[in-house]
């Protein structure tokens, strides 16, 4: 039993047991939108396993943004009710590898555990839940332990960093200017400032967010209307589109990861480009995805073959359900005394009502 962890927002962990995958953001449990407190830097999500179910554990692969904050804090990352402490090797900053080992000392057990890079684990959770043999791979997000991102190719045993994003700070840029719309410090608005740019008319704009080294420029000192939040979107877009255009190779497909993919504006002028035969982008493509990745690059280092595909594509990962159609229309139901549901349903798996 191979378990990935994200230690960041979107909290979360994926277990994978042969073709058993159960990923779980704690999202879904504290109801904190993003998950973002003291609690995502601690293993305070395997409170709730046994000890024995500890001990099935064959390895933890974890990843974060903020890993240096561990290092710094001597590998503690207890929980209030049980201590965890990683004892090993930290990634370096030059990523000679995408993962460094160690181990998790709990409950007087040792645990074989590693630290998978962050744009690694995005890269490995679009590139190995894809149909693609090959393909080129972007990864641009708000900022890690590797920078903001980087360009990679990968095949079905290797994924290959070409270029580190360490400073094209695009996926940055947005959050910031996102919080500057929204005249707030912290938080997370970029898919708001997303769907207000549908509504601006970027040529009524005088703003110019795009320097000439195609990357994009700081940010105004002043409140913006809704034309320049369009012309932003647009600059963004060019942004991303340049870095497409410079590092792409042979590979006639892509895959994409990190939060600016669930930028859906970005998303369709990459697919209308042409650039590529086929454009992947999974449904957990921000950080909680790097769990995912986290736990499919456990499967490849323990000699563990990884589920399918096909399995790994469903964005409904855990364990079956089944409930009995009386049972679904006492769950789900309208204001009167109809059920929302009238359909014949048997069961529900996978996530899918059958």
């Amino acid at each position: 039993m191979i378990l990935g962890i994200n230690l960041s927002h979107d909290y979360a962990y994926c277990l994978i047991d042969g073709d058993r995958i159960y990923l779980r953001e704690i999202e879904r449990v504290s109801r904190l939108r993003y998950h973002w407190n003291d609690s995502s830097l601690t293993l305070s999500l395997l409170d709730d396993f046994s000890v024995e179910e500890l001990k099935q554990i064959t390895a933890i692969y974890l990843n974060s943004p903020e890993i240096w904050d561990v290092r710094r804090n001597s590998g503690d990352l207890s929980s209030v009710n049980r201590e965890y402490y990683y004892v090993g090797d930290y990634l370096t900053r030059d990523l000679n590898a995408p993962v460094s080992y160690g181990k998790i000392h709990v409950e007087g057990m040792e645990i074989p555990a590693a630290w998978v890079a962050h744009a690694y684990a995005h890269a490995a959770s679009t590139f190995w839940t894809s149909p693609y043999e090959n393909a080129d791979i972007i990864v641009l997000d708000g900022g890690s332990d590797t920078g903001y991102g980087g360009w990679m190719t990968g095949s079905r045993q290797h994924i290959e960093m070409q270029d580190i994003y360490r400073n094209v700070k695009v996926g940055n840029r947005y959050h910031r200017f996102s919080q500057i719309v929204y005249q707030a410090n912290s938080g997370f608005y970029e898919s708001k400032v997303m769907a207000i740019a549908s509504y601006g008319n970027k040529d009524l704009s005088k703003r110019q967010y795009l320097k000439k080294n195609g990357m994009l420029n700081t940010f105004p000192d002043k409140k913006v209307c809704i034309h320049d939040i369009a012309k932003f979107q647009y600059d963004f877009e060019q942004a991303v589109m340049n870095l497409i255009k410079r590092g792409k190779t042979d590979n006639e497909y892509l895959c994409c990861a990190g939060g600016c993919f669930f930028n859906v504006g970005l998303n369709r002028v990459i697919a209308d480009s042409g650039l590529y035969k086929g454009v992947f982008v999974p449904s957990f493509a921000g950080d909680m995805g790097t769990a995912l990745g986290s736990a499919l690059y456990g499967c490849l280092d323990m000699g563990t073959p990884m589920p399918s595909p096909q399995k790994l594509r469903n964005p409904f990962l855990g364990d079956p359900i089944k409930i009995e159609l009386n049972e679904l229309e006492k769950l789900i139901e309208n204001e009167g005394d109809e059920p929302v549901i009238s359909m014949e349903m048997s069961a529900v798996e996978n996530g899918c009502i059958h």
